[in-house]
């Protein structure tokens, strides 16, 4: 039969020993996260009002899709392109 490890009197106060927490959010992340929320809530309201189909034309071709879709997928190339330019922008001003 395996025994239990037995802690010391050191170990066992460091483990009931409250987490200390570190990392805290600086304001200016709390602002950018709570104005992110509020355009999120925005573009879902947006997309559950406009379910009417439209004819979306392409480069290649034209097709028919919901509004809805044409708007988050519009909504997720913008998010993405403003994610990709930060990202070069602190990538060439860290190099």
């Amino acid at each position: 039969m395996a025994q239990l490890p037995v802690m010391t009197s050191e170990e066992e106060s460091s483990a009931l020993a409250p987490i200390k927490q570190t990392d805290h959010l600086s304001s200016g992340a709390v602002v950018r996260l709570v104005i992110a929320g509020i355009v999120l809530i925005a573009i879902v309201l947006f997309c559950a009002r406009n379910t009417d189909s439209t004819s979306v034309d392409y480069v290649f071709g034209d097709h028919s899709a919901p509004l809805f879709v044409v708007i988050a997928l519009s909504a997720v190339a913008g998010g993405l392109f403003v994610t990709l330019a930060n990202w070069f922008r602190h990538r060439r001003h860290r190099a």
